[in-house]
């Protein structure tokens, strides 16, 4: 029992070992040469099939599609996206009130007070001053100098800070106490003006 499974198993490792040397040789064919469009197969007389580039008497063609060449586009630099809503603040570093001066008196009888400002850098397209009376925002632009009129007489605080697009605060001044000073219609008024009569004549003629 045991020489009959050795005498099979030696043929059927002979017909392994032929297969596969067969199909490294198919391998070998098809990956050597992109050239060769046609493979011949034969098989021998022990039953062996093998593959050839060159014709025989009795080998069967077989066609092999030209290998498919994939061109690989040139690489673009790489861009990094920037979204447009996100905005960069520019870095203020002064933002003081020249005019009205601390703690001065503005004598003004239409209530009128000039603002001087100075802003380093300059400021930015997007960003916006605004002036701030008594904590209440009275006048906003992108200039630095300001016109504010029909302020009531009396004691203010004044500032102005700079705010981006988003309307978001930058920086801001340090406060500015300043007194206006307007003369009261009490006192405008004109004295009633006295007019005064001419003697009585009398009858007694003149000599």
């Amino acid at each position: 029992m045991e020489a009959f499974f050795l005498n099979c198993q030696y043929p059927v490792l002979v017909l392994s070992n032929m297969i596969i040397k067969s199909l490294l040789l198919l391998f070998c064919l098809l990956s050597s040469s992109v050239f060769a469009e046609t493979v011949y197969k034969t098989v021998d007389d022990d039953g062996n099939i093998i593959f050839s580039d060159k014709p025989s008497e009795g080998a069967e063609a077989i066609v092999i599609k030209e290998a498919q060449s994939i061109e690989i586009p040139e690489g673009k630099p790489l861009i990094p996206k920037v979204d447009k809503e996100v905005t960069i603040d520019n870095e203020y570093t002064k933002l003081v009130i020249n005019s009205p001066a601390y703690d001065s008196t503005i004598h003004n009888n239409a209530g009128e007070v000039n603002i001087s400002i100075e802003v380093n850098p300059a400021l930015a397209n997007d960003d916006k001053m605004v002036v701030l009376l008594d904590g209440k925002q009275v006048d906003k632009g992108s200039g630095s100098s300001f016109l504010l009129s029909n302020i009531d007489r009396g004691t203010h605080t004044l500032a102005v800070a700079v705010l981006n697009n988003n309307e978001a605060e930058l920086i801001r001044s340090d406060d500015v106490i300043f007194h206006l000073r307007r003369a009261s219609k009490l006192f405008n008024k004109e004295a009633p003006v006295e007019k005064k009569t001419a003697p009585p004549q009398s009858d007694i003629p003149v000599p």
